[in-house]
C-alpha cells in the first residue's frame, strides 16, 4: 500500500533508531520529477515511488 510522502519519508534519515523508506527522486512509472516537499507522492513497502496521477490511474490504487 501506498504512503503520503508527506509522512516524512525521505532518503537515508531515520527516526528512532530505526531506517525510514527512501523515496526517490522521479515517479517510477512516468519519470515526473519529484521533489521532496511534494505532498502527493506516494511510496509503497517495496520502496517504489509514484506519483499521485499514476497512482490513481494506471496502478489503480494497488
Amino acid at each position: 500500500m501506498a504512503q503520503n510522502a508527506r509522512h516524512g519519508l525521505a532518503a537515508g534519515r531515520q527516526i528512532g533508531g530505526k531506517p525510514m523508506l527512501e523515496m526517490r527522486t522521479s515517479c517510477e512509472l512516468c519519470k515526473t520529477p519529484l521533489p521532496m516537499d511534494i505532498i502527493d507522492a506516494m511510496i509503497c513497502s517495496y520502496e517504489r515511488t509514484f506519483c499521485e496521477p499514476c497512482v490513481s490511474g494506471p496502478l489503480n490504487s494497488h
